[in-house]
Protein backbone atom coordinates (compact mmCIF):
# COMPACT_ATOMS: atom_id res chain seq x y z
CA UNK A 1 0.00 0.00 0.00
CA UNK A 2 1.24 3.58 -0.85
CA UNK A 3 2.42 5.54 1.94
CA UNK A 4 -0.10 8.18 2.56
CA UNK A 5 0.98 12.05 2.19
CA UNK A 6 0.05 13.94 5.43
CA UNK A 7 -2.37 10.93 6.77
CA UNK A 8 -3.89 13.62 9.39
CA UNK A 9 -4.67 15.98 7.10
CA UNK A 10 -6.81 13.18 5.46
CA UNK A 11 -7.78 11.96 9.04
CA UNK A 12 -9.00 15.25 9.77
CA UNK A 13 -11.33 15.99 6.63
CA UNK A 14 -13.11 12.23 7.00
CA UNK A 15 -13.48 13.46 10.40
CA UNK A 16 -14.95 16.53 9.52
CA UNK A 17 -17.33 15.14 6.90
CA UNK A 18 -18.24 12.44 9.07
CA UNK A 19 -19.79 14.79 11.93
CA UNK A 20 -21.59 17.33 8.92
CA UNK A 21 -23.03 13.88 7.87
CA UNK A 22 -24.00 13.08 11.31
CA UNK A 23 -25.55 16.18 12.68
CA UNK A 24 -26.83 17.74 9.28
CA UNK A 25 -27.40 15.81 6.46
CA UNK A 26 -29.33 12.43 8.76
CA UNK A 27 -27.64 10.48 5.86
CA UNK A 28 -27.80 6.35 6.03
CA UNK A 29 -24.21 5.05 6.30
CA UNK A 30 -25.35 1.78 4.23
CA UNK A 31 -26.05 4.25 1.04
CA UNK A 32 -22.94 6.52 2.03
CA UNK A 33 -20.22 3.32 1.62
CA UNK A 34 -22.46 2.52 -1.39
CA UNK A 35 -21.69 5.43 -3.29
CA UNK A 36 -17.78 5.49 -2.03
CA UNK A 37 -17.38 2.61 -2.87
CA UNK A 38 -18.47 2.81 -6.21
CA UNK A 39 -16.60 6.27 -6.54
CA UNK A 40 -13.44 4.52 -5.25
CA UNK A 41 -13.82 1.28 -7.75
CA UNK A 42 -14.52 3.61 -10.79
CA UNK A 43 -11.47 5.82 -9.96
CA UNK A 44 -9.17 3.34 -8.72
CA UNK A 45 -9.42 0.86 -11.56
CA UNK A 46 -9.88 3.03 -14.62
CA UNK A 47 -6.61 2.30 -16.59
CA UNK A 48 -4.23 5.26 -16.70
CA UNK A 49 -3.67 5.67 -20.34
CA UNK A 50 -5.42 8.22 -22.34
CA UNK A 51 -5.11 7.08 -26.27
CA UNK A 52 -6.52 10.06 -27.46
CA UNK A 53 -7.43 13.88 -26.76
CA UNK A 54 -11.21 13.93 -25.46
CA UNK A 55 -11.56 17.21 -23.65
CA UNK A 56 -15.23 15.59 -22.24
CA UNK A 57 -13.45 12.11 -21.32
CA UNK A 58 -13.76 12.03 -17.89
CA UNK A 59 -10.58 9.72 -17.76
CA UNK A 60 -8.56 12.44 -18.81
CA UNK A 61 -9.54 14.19 -14.99
CA UNK A 62 -9.70 11.27 -13.30
CA UNK A 63 -5.46 10.67 -13.66
CA UNK A 64 -5.55 13.96 -11.56
CA UNK A 65 -7.54 12.85 -8.42
CA UNK A 66 -5.68 9.42 -9.01
CA UNK A 67 -2.56 11.12 -7.44
CA UNK A 68 -4.23 12.11 -4.39
CA UNK A 69 -7.07 9.70 -3.79
CA UNK A 70 -5.26 5.92 -3.15
CA UNK A 71 -6.61 3.12 -2.08
CA UNK A 72 -5.00 3.98 1.77
CA UNK A 73 -6.10 7.20 1.37
CA UNK A 74 -9.43 6.38 0.72
CA UNK A 75 -9.33 3.82 3.85
CA UNK A 76 -7.87 6.22 5.99
CA UNK A 77 -10.99 8.78 5.11
CA UNK A 78 -13.50 6.19 5.28
CA UNK A 79 -12.11 4.71 8.77
CA UNK A 80 -12.39 8.02 9.90
CA UNK A 81 -15.61 8.94 8.79
CA UNK A 82 -17.09 6.40 10.06
CA UNK A 83 -15.99 6.75 13.45
CA UNK A 84 -17.04 10.06 13.70
CA UNK A 85 -20.69 9.54 12.36
CA UNK A 86 -21.00 6.68 15.39
CA UNK A 87 -19.62 9.20 17.66
CA UNK A 88 -22.10 11.94 16.57
CA UNK A 89 -25.17 8.87 16.63
CA UNK A 90 -23.73 8.32 20.27
CA UNK A 91 -23.73 11.53 21.80
CA UNK A 92 -27.31 12.87 20.06
CA UNK A 93 -28.86 9.76 21.82
CA UNK A 94 -27.25 10.70 24.75
CA UNK A 95 -28.70 14.48 24.72
CA UNK A 96 -32.50 12.98 23.81
CA UNK A 97 -31.97 10.86 26.44
CA UNK A 98 -31.34 14.10 28.98
CA UNK A 99 -33.79 16.06 27.26
CA UNK A 100 -36.75 13.85 27.88
CA UNK A 101 -36.24 14.44 31.96
CA UNK A 102 -38.03 17.87 32.26
CA UNK A 103 -39.17 18.69 35.96
CA UNK A 104 -38.02 18.24 38.95
CA UNK A 105 -34.75 16.42 39.94
CA UNK A 106 -32.71 15.75 42.67
CA UNK A 107 -28.87 15.69 42.06
CA UNK A 108 -25.03 15.44 43.17
CA UNK A 109 -22.33 16.80 41.72
CA UNK A 110 -19.04 19.00 41.77
CA UNK A 111 -19.28 23.10 40.65
CA UNK A 112 -16.70 23.43 38.54
CA UNK A 113 -16.81 26.91 37.65
CA UNK A 114 -16.50 30.07 39.24
CA UNK A 115 -19.38 32.37 40.17
CA UNK A 116 -21.25 34.24 36.89
CA UNK A 117 -22.95 37.43 37.69
CA UNK A 118 -26.57 37.50 36.04
CA UNK A 119 -29.08 40.25 36.44
CA UNK A 120 -31.28 38.19 39.04
CA UNK A 121 -29.27 35.55 40.09
CA UNK A 122 -25.62 33.53 40.10
CA UNK A 123 -24.59 30.97 37.70
CA UNK A 124 -22.27 27.90 38.00
CA UNK A 125 -21.58 24.68 36.15
CA UNK A 126 -22.36 21.60 37.84
CA UNK A 127 -20.81 18.24 36.71
CA UNK A 128 -23.15 15.33 37.58
CA UNK A 129 -21.46 11.88 36.89
CA UNK A 130 -19.99 12.66 33.84
CA UNK A 131 -22.58 15.32 32.77
CA UNK A 132 -22.34 19.45 32.60
CA UNK A 133 -25.27 21.12 33.24
CA UNK A 134 -25.70 25.25 33.89
CA UNK A 135 -26.96 25.68 38.17
CA UNK A 136 -28.66 28.96 38.44
CA UNK A 137 -28.44 29.99 42.28
CA UNK A 138 -30.38 32.92 43.90
CA UNK A 139 -27.98 35.70 44.17
CA UNK A 140 -27.19 36.03 47.65
CA UNK A 141 -26.21 32.14 47.24
CA UNK A 142 -22.14 31.87 46.42
CA UNK A 143 -20.63 28.80 46.04
CA UNK A 144 -16.81 27.63 45.24
CA UNK A 145 -15.09 25.91 42.72
CA UNK A 146 -14.63 22.13 43.92
CA UNK A 147 -17.93 22.36 46.48
CA UNK A 148 -19.39 18.66 45.98
CA UNK A 149 -23.18 20.28 46.48
CA UNK A 150 -26.60 18.29 46.25
CA UNK A 151 -29.53 20.24 44.98
CA UNK A 152 -33.15 19.80 44.34
CA UNK A 153 -34.06 21.63 41.16
CA UNK A 154 -36.21 22.26 37.91
CA UNK A 155 -34.15 20.91 34.81
CA UNK A 156 -34.90 23.37 31.81
CA UNK A 157 -34.41 21.56 28.61
CA UNK A 158 -32.56 24.18 26.28
CA UNK A 159 -34.45 25.74 23.40
CA UNK A 160 -33.80 24.48 19.94
CA UNK A 161 -33.61 26.59 16.54
CA UNK A 162 -37.44 27.69 16.34
CA UNK A 163 -37.24 29.56 12.62
CA UNK A 164 -35.10 29.88 9.56
CA UNK A 165 -31.27 31.55 10.55
CA UNK A 166 -32.29 31.98 13.91
CA UNK A 167 -30.43 31.13 16.95
CA UNK A 168 -30.38 27.91 18.56
CA UNK A 169 -29.76 27.94 22.69
CA UNK A 170 -29.62 24.15 22.15
CA UNK A 171 -27.00 23.76 19.56
CA UNK A 172 -24.93 26.56 22.03
CA UNK A 173 -24.68 24.36 24.54
CA UNK A 174 -23.93 21.23 22.69
CA UNK A 175 -20.62 23.29 21.63
CA UNK A 176 -20.08 23.63 25.34
CA UNK A 177 -20.70 20.33 26.50
CA UNK A 178 -23.56 21.36 28.81
CA UNK A 179 -26.95 19.74 28.82
CA UNK A 180 -29.23 21.83 30.03
CA UNK A 181 -29.87 24.27 32.91
CA UNK A 182 -30.96 23.36 36.48
CA UNK A 183 -32.82 26.08 38.20
CA UNK A 184 -32.41 25.48 41.87
CA UNK A 185 -34.70 25.06 44.53
CA UNK A 186 -32.91 23.69 47.68
CA UNK A 187 -29.45 22.89 47.46
CA UNK A 188 -27.00 21.75 50.52
CA UNK A 189 -23.44 21.98 50.39
CA UNK A 190 -21.95 18.61 51.06
CA UNK A 191 -18.13 18.84 51.18
CA UNK A 192 -15.39 21.38 49.82
CA UNK A 193 -12.64 20.83 47.75
CA UNK A 194 -13.71 17.97 45.51
CA UNK A 195 -12.73 18.66 42.28
CA UNK A 196 -9.68 17.48 40.11
CA UNK A 197 -6.54 18.82 42.20
CA UNK A 198 -4.63 19.52 39.25
CA UNK A 199 -7.60 21.56 38.11
CA UNK A 200 -8.10 23.16 41.68
CA UNK A 201 -4.91 24.66 41.63
CA UNK A 202 -5.17 26.43 38.12
CA UNK A 203 -8.30 27.93 38.76
CA UNK A 204 -6.53 29.45 42.38
CA UNK A 205 -3.83 30.62 40.55
CA UNK A 206 -5.87 32.44 37.86
CA UNK A 207 -8.12 33.84 40.78
CA UNK A 208 -5.03 35.01 42.15
CA UNK A 209 -3.89 36.45 39.39
CA UNK A 210 -7.26 38.18 38.50
CA UNK A 211 -7.09 39.38 42.01
CA UNK A 212 -3.50 40.81 41.26
CA UNK A 213 -4.94 42.59 37.89
CA UNK A 214 -8.10 44.25 40.05
CA UNK A 215 -5.68 45.93 42.14
CA UNK A 216 -3.03 46.95 40.03
CA UNK A 217 -5.89 48.14 36.93
CA UNK A 218 -9.10 50.27 36.99
CA UNK A 219 -12.55 47.96 36.50
CA UNK A 220 -12.46 48.51 32.52
CA UNK A 221 -8.69 48.25 32.05
CA UNK A 222 -8.56 44.76 34.22
CA UNK A 223 -11.35 43.05 32.51
CA UNK A 224 -9.27 43.73 28.88
CA UNK A 225 -6.11 42.61 30.90
CA UNK A 226 -8.16 39.39 31.94
CA UNK A 227 -9.43 38.75 28.65
CA UNK A 228 -6.26 39.39 26.46
CA UNK A 229 -3.83 37.40 28.83
CA UNK A 230 -6.07 35.18 30.64
CA UNK A 231 -8.88 33.75 28.00
CA UNK A 232 -11.31 35.18 30.16
CA UNK A 233 -14.10 38.27 28.81
CA UNK A 234 -17.19 36.87 31.07
CA UNK A 235 -16.72 40.40 32.86
CA UNK A 236 -16.31 42.84 29.71
CA UNK A 237 -18.87 44.74 29.08
CA UNK A 238 -21.07 44.43 25.68
CA UNK A 239 -20.58 47.68 24.72
CA UNK A 240 -16.59 47.11 24.51
CA UNK A 241 -17.48 43.74 22.98
CA UNK A 242 -19.80 44.75 20.62
CA UNK A 243 -17.36 47.86 19.43
CA UNK A 244 -14.10 45.22 18.64
CA UNK A 245 -16.53 42.91 16.50
CA UNK A 246 -17.75 45.76 14.23
CA UNK A 247 -14.29 46.69 13.75
CA UNK A 248 -13.09 43.20 13.26
CA UNK A 249 -10.74 43.12 15.75
CA UNK A 250 -12.07 40.84 18.44
CA UNK A 251 -9.06 38.00 18.26
CA UNK A 252 -7.14 40.31 19.94
CA UNK A 253 -9.03 40.05 23.04
CA UNK A 254 -8.36 35.71 22.18
CA UNK A 255 -5.47 33.50 23.33
CA UNK A 256 -3.17 32.98 20.14
CA UNK A 257 -0.53 31.49 18.30
CA UNK A 258 0.97 35.21 19.11
CA UNK A 259 0.96 34.36 23.01
CA UNK A 260 1.98 30.78 22.99
CA UNK A 261 4.91 32.38 21.02
CA UNK A 262 5.87 34.35 23.55
CA UNK A 263 5.53 32.11 26.21
CA UNK A 264 7.90 29.34 24.47
CA UNK A 265 10.43 32.60 23.35
CA UNK A 266 10.14 34.01 27.03
CA UNK A 267 10.44 30.06 28.54
CA UNK A 268 12.86 28.92 26.56
CA UNK A 269 15.51 32.53 27.14
CA UNK A 270 14.82 31.68 31.17
CA UNK A 271 15.07 27.78 31.36
CA UNK A 272 17.86 27.41 28.74
CA UNK A 273 20.56 28.90 31.42
CA UNK A 274 19.41 26.80 34.03
CA UNK A 275 18.50 23.18 32.29
CA UNK A 276 19.80 23.54 28.90
CA UNK A 277 18.08 23.20 25.61
CA UNK A 278 16.52 19.76 26.08
CA UNK A 279 15.21 19.52 29.15
CA UNK A 280 13.92 23.14 29.19
CA UNK A 281 11.99 21.85 25.89
CA UNK A 282 9.77 19.49 28.50
CA UNK A 283 9.07 22.18 30.85
CA UNK A 284 8.11 24.59 28.00
CA UNK A 285 5.19 21.80 27.41
CA UNK A 286 4.10 21.54 31.07
CA UNK A 287 4.36 25.18 31.18
CA UNK A 288 1.91 25.12 28.12
CA UNK A 289 -0.59 22.58 29.46
CA UNK A 290 -0.94 24.49 32.46
CA UNK A 291 -1.50 27.58 30.50
CA UNK A 292 -4.63 26.14 28.64
CA UNK A 293 -6.03 24.85 32.26
CA UNK A 294 -5.58 28.21 33.58
CA UNK A 295 -7.23 29.95 30.34
CA UNK A 296 -9.57 27.87 29.65
CA UNK A 297 -10.30 25.30 26.71
CA UNK A 298 -11.91 27.65 23.81
CA UNK A 299 -10.84 26.63 20.40
CA UNK A 300 -8.52 29.25 20.06
CA UNK A 301 -6.45 28.15 23.01
CA UNK A 302 -6.31 24.72 22.51
CA UNK A 303 -5.38 25.20 18.39
CA UNK A 304 -2.36 27.45 19.41
CA UNK A 305 -1.44 25.26 22.35
CA UNK A 306 -1.59 22.35 20.54
CA UNK A 307 0.24 23.57 17.70
CA UNK A 308 2.78 24.82 19.59
CA UNK A 309 3.49 21.39 21.65
CA UNK A 310 3.15 20.05 18.28
CA UNK A 311 6.48 22.29 17.56
CA UNK A 312 8.62 22.01 20.44
CA UNK A 313 7.84 18.06 20.32
CA UNK A 314 9.36 17.99 16.61
CA UNK A 315 12.27 19.53 17.57
CA UNK A 316 13.09 17.20 20.20
CA UNK A 317 13.05 14.37 17.70
CA UNK A 318 15.08 16.13 15.50
CA UNK A 319 11.88 16.23 12.84
CA UNK A 320 10.94 18.95 10.87
CA UNK A 321 7.69 20.67 11.84
CA UNK A 322 4.98 20.41 9.14
CA UNK A 323 2.10 23.21 9.48
CA UNK A 324 -0.84 21.50 7.45
CA UNK A 325 -0.27 18.39 10.20
CA UNK A 326 -0.17 20.07 13.17
CA UNK A 327 -3.06 22.53 12.06
CA UNK A 328 -4.70 18.77 11.32
CA UNK A 329 -3.90 17.17 14.64
CA UNK A 330 -5.13 20.06 16.86
CA UNK A 331 -8.11 20.10 14.83
CA UNK A 332 -8.82 16.19 14.84
CA UNK A 333 -7.57 16.07 18.78
CA UNK A 334 -10.47 19.43 19.70
CA UNK A 335 -13.25 17.48 17.53
CA UNK A 336 -12.87 14.20 19.42
CA UNK A 337 -13.14 16.28 22.29
CA UNK A 338 -16.27 17.92 21.52
CA UNK A 339 -17.83 17.03 17.50
CA UNK A 340 -20.58 20.60 18.14
CA UNK A 341 -17.47 22.21 18.26
CA UNK A 342 -17.18 22.04 14.31
CA UNK A 343 -20.22 24.93 14.22
CA UNK A 344 -18.66 27.04 16.73
CA UNK A 345 -17.54 30.55 15.14
CA UNK A 346 -14.53 31.15 17.07
CA UNK A 347 -13.00 27.19 15.90
CA UNK A 348 -14.43 28.59 12.25
CA UNK A 349 -12.31 32.05 12.57
CA UNK A 350 -9.38 30.49 14.23
CA UNK A 351 -8.52 27.65 12.10
CA UNK A 352 -9.50 29.94 8.93
CA UNK A 353 -7.56 32.97 9.52
CA UNK A 354 -4.88 30.06 10.32
CA UNK A 355 -5.24 28.69 6.61
CA UNK A 356 -5.56 32.33 5.18
CA UNK A 357 -2.00 33.23 6.40
CA UNK A 358 -0.25 29.78 5.85
CA UNK A 359 -1.75 29.74 1.90
CA UNK A 360 -1.65 33.37 1.11
CA UNK A 361 0.84 35.55 3.23
CA UNK A 362 4.00 34.65 0.92
CA UNK A 363 1.66 35.62 -2.28
CA UNK A 364 1.07 38.75 -0.65
CA UNK A 365 3.95 41.30 -1.62
CA UNK A 366 3.81 44.96 -0.32
CA UNK A 367 5.83 47.08 -3.06
CA UNK A 368 8.69 48.85 -2.10
CA UNK A 369 9.88 52.33 -3.79
CA UNK A 370 13.57 51.79 -3.26
CA UNK A 371 14.00 48.10 -3.98
CA UNK A 372 17.82 48.02 -3.86
CA UNK A 373 17.85 49.80 0.24
CA UNK A 374 17.34 47.81 2.99
CA UNK A 375 13.86 48.24 4.75
CA UNK A 376 14.10 49.68 8.35
CA UNK A 377 12.69 47.78 10.58
CA UNK A 378 9.56 49.57 10.98
CA UNK A 379 8.35 49.81 7.42
CA UNK A 380 9.27 46.32 7.29
CA UNK A 381 6.90 45.48 11.05
CA UNK A 382 4.19 47.48 9.38
CA UNK A 383 4.15 45.26 6.15
CA UNK A 384 4.24 42.71 7.82
CA UNK A 385 1.27 43.74 9.81
CA UNK A 386 -0.72 44.63 6.90
CA UNK A 387 -0.07 41.23 4.80
CA UNK A 388 -0.92 39.35 7.68
CA UNK A 389 -4.24 41.42 8.24
CA UNK A 390 -5.08 41.14 4.25
CA UNK A 391 -4.21 37.11 4.54
CA UNK A 392 -6.35 36.45 7.25
CA UNK A 393 -9.23 38.41 5.83
CA UNK A 394 -9.22 36.32 2.78
CA UNK A 395 -10.63 33.49 4.84
CA UNK A 396 -12.69 35.11 7.58
CA UNK A 397 -14.47 37.72 6.03
CA UNK A 398 -17.43 35.71 4.65
CA UNK A 399 -17.33 33.89 7.86
CA UNK A 400 -17.62 36.81 9.47
CA UNK A 401 -21.05 37.78 7.80
CA UNK A 402 -22.07 34.58 7.74
CA UNK A 403 -22.23 34.49 11.53
CA UNK A 404 -22.89 37.73 12.82
CA UNK A 405 -24.08 39.63 9.75
CA UNK A 406 -21.96 42.69 9.75
CA UNK A 407 -19.43 43.98 7.44
CA UNK A 408 -16.80 46.21 8.28
CA UNK A 409 -15.32 48.78 5.56
CA UNK A 410 -12.34 49.99 7.99
CA UNK A 411 -11.09 46.21 9.37
CA UNK A 412 -8.00 47.04 7.08
CA UNK A 413 -7.26 50.08 9.38
CA UNK A 414 -8.59 48.89 12.66
CA UNK A 415 -6.38 46.18 12.57
CA UNK A 416 -3.74 48.36 10.97
CA UNK A 417 -3.56 50.27 14.14
CA UNK A 418 -4.21 47.30 16.51
CA UNK A 419 -1.53 45.30 15.15
CA UNK A 420 0.78 48.14 16.41
CA UNK A 421 0.68 48.05 19.94
CA UNK A 422 -0.95 43.97 20.35
CA UNK A 423 2.20 42.31 20.46
CA UNK A 424 4.12 44.73 22.96
CA UNK A 425 0.50 44.90 25.02
CA UNK A 426 0.94 40.90 25.08
CA UNK A 427 4.38 40.86 26.40
CA UNK A 428 3.91 43.81 28.84
CA UNK A 429 0.42 42.08 29.98
CA UNK A 430 2.45 39.02 30.86
CA UNK A 431 5.35 40.19 32.65
CA UNK A 432 2.57 42.53 34.40
CA UNK A 433 0.65 39.10 35.55
CA UNK A 434 3.86 37.52 36.77
CA UNK A 435 5.49 40.31 38.61
CA UNK A 436 2.38 40.54 40.22
CA UNK A 437 2.77 37.21 42.16
CA UNK A 438 6.36 38.84 43.76
CA UNK A 439 5.28 42.29 44.12
CA UNK A 440 2.17 44.73 43.58
CA UNK A 441 3.95 48.04 43.22
CA UNK A 442 6.54 46.48 41.12
CA UNK A 443 3.68 45.38 38.72
CA UNK A 444 2.10 48.51 38.91
CA UNK A 445 5.06 50.38 37.42
CA UNK A 446 5.04 48.06 34.68
CA UNK A 447 1.94 48.51 34.26
CA UNK A 448 1.99 51.85 33.51
CA UNK A 449 2.24 51.44 29.48
CA UNK A 450 -0.02 48.55 29.40
CA UNK A 451 -2.85 51.27 30.60
CA UNK A 452 -1.53 53.36 27.65
CA UNK A 453 -1.93 50.44 25.29
CA UNK A 454 -5.67 49.40 26.53
CA UNK A 455 -6.55 52.96 26.06
CA UNK A 456 -5.36 53.03 22.46
CA UNK A 457 -7.15 49.79 21.96
CA UNK A 458 -10.51 51.35 23.26
CA UNK A 459 -9.54 54.18 21.03
CA UNK A 460 -9.21 52.05 17.72
CA UNK A 461 -12.35 50.32 18.49
CA UNK A 462 -14.36 53.65 18.92
CA UNK A 463 -14.18 53.70 14.50
CA UNK A 464 -17.19 51.55 15.36
CA UNK A 465 -18.59 54.86 15.46
CA UNK A 466 -17.83 55.77 12.09
CA UNK A 467 -20.26 55.70 8.99
CA UNK A 468 -20.48 52.64 7.19
CA UNK A 469 -18.68 50.91 10.30
CA UNK A 470 -21.49 48.46 10.64
CA UNK A 471 -23.15 47.12 7.46
CA UNK A 472 -25.61 44.69 7.93
CA UNK A 473 -25.27 41.77 4.94
CA UNK A 474 -28.44 38.56 5.01
CA UNK A 475 -26.86 35.65 5.66
CA UNK A 476 -25.74 34.02 3.02
CA UNK A 477 -26.09 30.00 1.67
CA UNK A 478 -23.27 27.61 2.69
CA UNK A 479 -22.59 27.06 -0.72
CA UNK A 480 -22.07 30.47 -1.44
CA UNK A 481 -19.57 30.70 1.56
CA UNK A 482 -17.55 27.63 0.10
CA UNK A 483 -17.65 29.23 -3.36
CA UNK A 484 -15.95 32.40 -1.77
CA UNK A 485 -13.68 30.13 -0.31
CA UNK A 486 -12.81 28.20 -3.32
CA UNK A 487 -12.55 31.41 -5.89
CA UNK A 488 -9.29 32.83 -3.76
CA UNK A 489 -7.29 29.00 -3.94
CA UNK A 490 -8.32 28.63 -7.30
CA UNK A 491 -6.85 32.04 -8.40
CA UNK A 492 -3.64 31.44 -6.23
CA UNK A 493 -3.09 27.52 -8.04
CA UNK A 494 -3.70 29.51 -11.44
CA UNK A 495 -0.85 32.33 -10.33
CA UNK A 496 1.43 29.83 -9.40
CA UNK A 497 0.85 27.90 -13.07
CA UNK A 498 1.16 30.87 -14.96
CA UNK A 499 3.84 32.69 -12.65
CA UNK A 500 6.10 31.13 -10.87
CA UNK A 501 9.50 30.19 -12.50
CA UNK A 502 9.58 26.15 -11.21
CA UNK A 503 8.06 24.54 -13.59
CA UNK A 504 6.24 20.89 -13.88
CA UNK A 505 4.64 18.62 -16.06
CA UNK A 506 1.14 19.19 -14.37
CA UNK A 507 1.15 23.02 -14.74
CA UNK A 508 2.16 22.21 -18.52
CA UNK A 509 -0.70 20.23 -18.56
CA UNK A 510 -2.78 22.51 -17.04
CA UNK A 511 -1.64 25.35 -19.06
CA UNK A 512 -2.34 23.22 -22.46
CA UNK A 513 -6.11 22.34 -21.27
CA UNK A 514 -6.77 26.14 -20.31
CA UNK A 515 -5.04 26.89 -23.92
CA UNK A 516 -7.13 24.29 -25.74
CA UNK A 517 -10.75 25.51 -23.77
CA UNK A 518 -9.95 29.04 -25.56
CA UNK A 519 -8.96 28.20 -28.51
CA UNK A 520 -12.41 25.83 -29.17
CA UNK A 521 -15.06 27.57 -27.12
CA UNK A 522 -14.22 31.02 -25.83
CA UNK A 523 -14.90 32.80 -29.07
CA UNK A 524 -17.87 30.75 -29.91
CA UNK A 525 -18.41 31.11 -26.23
CA UNK A 526 -19.04 34.91 -25.75
CA UNK A 527 -22.38 35.01 -27.91
CA UNK A 528 -23.87 32.50 -26.65
CA UNK A 529 -22.71 33.91 -22.96
CA UNK A 530 -24.76 37.37 -23.81
CA UNK A 531 -27.68 35.39 -25.03
CA UNK A 532 -28.17 32.92 -21.71
CA UNK A 533 -27.40 36.28 -19.60
CA UNK A 534 -30.04 38.42 -20.89
CA UNK A 535 -32.83 35.17 -20.94
CA UNK A 536 -31.90 34.52 -17.10
CA UNK A 537 -32.53 38.57 -16.43
CA UNK A 538 -35.24 38.45 -18.61
CA UNK A 539 -36.77 35.68 -16.63
CA UNK A 540 -36.01 36.58 -13.46
CA UNK A 541 -37.75 39.91 -14.41
CA UNK A 542 -41.44 38.34 -16.43
CA UNK A 543 -41.78 35.40 -14.59
CA UNK A 544 -43.22 35.63 -11.55
CA UNK A 545 -41.21 34.06 -7.86
CA UNK A 546 -43.18 31.39 -6.04
CA UNK A 547 -45.21 32.09 -3.33
CA UNK A 548 -43.23 32.18 0.27
CA UNK A 549 -44.75 31.83 3.38
CA UNK A 550 -42.79 32.13 6.70
CA UNK A 551 -44.03 31.20 10.13
CA UNK A 552 -42.45 33.22 12.91
CA UNK A 553 -41.88 32.04 16.86
CA UNK A 554 -40.28 34.17 19.02
CA UNK A 555 -41.07 34.33 23.18
CA UNK A 556 -44.32 36.40 23.27
CA UNK A 557 -46.00 35.03 20.56
CA UNK A 558 -45.92 34.22 16.95
CA UNK A 559 -46.75 35.83 12.97
CA UNK A 560 -47.26 34.76 9.77
CA UNK A 561 -44.65 36.80 7.15
CA UNK A 562 -46.24 36.40 3.47
CA UNK A 563 -43.80 37.09 0.18
CA UNK A 564 -45.87 36.86 -2.78
CA UNK A 565 -45.13 35.93 -6.15
CA UNK A 566 -44.21 40.26 -7.17
CA UNK A 567 -42.46 40.47 -4.08
CA UNK A 568 -45.19 42.14 -1.95
CA UNK A 569 -44.75 42.03 1.68
CA UNK A 570 -47.55 40.83 4.32
CA UNK A 571 -47.27 40.28 7.92
CA UNK A 572 -50.12 38.81 9.76
CA UNK A 573 -49.74 39.13 13.67
CA UNK A 574 -51.49 36.18 15.20
CA UNK A 575 -53.36 37.36 18.52
CA UNK A 576 -54.73 35.28 21.11
CA UNK A 577 -57.07 36.41 23.12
Amino acid sequence: MKKIKRPLVVAAIGYIIGIILGLYLKTNMALLYFIIAVIAIYFLMTPRKVKKLNIYSPRRYIRYFKILITKSTLFLFMIFLFISYLIIQIKEKEYDDVYEMEGNVKAQGIIVSEKIKKDYYNRYIIKVENLKFYLQVDENENLEYGDYVEVNAEYVKPEPQENYGGYSYQNYLKSQNIYGTLKVKNINVLAHEKANKIFMIANTIKNKAKENVYKIFKSDEAEMINGLILGDTSNLSDKIKEDFQIVSISHILAISGTHITYIITGATIFLNKFLGRKKSKYIIILILIFYMLITGNSPSILRAIICGIVLITAKLLYRKNDTWTSMALSLLLILIYNPYLISNAGLQLSYFGALGIIIFLDKIHLPSKKKKLKESKIISGIKNIVSITIAAQIFIMPLIIYHFNTFSVYFLISNFFAGLVSEPLIILGFTTILISFISIHLASLIAIPVKWGIEYLILVSKMSNLPLAKIYVPTPKISHVLIYLLIPIIIKFLYEVYSLKKDTNTKRRIRNMIALYKYKYFTKMRLLTVIILIAVIFTFKIIPNRLKIHFVDVDQGDCTFIVTPRNKTVLVDRWRK
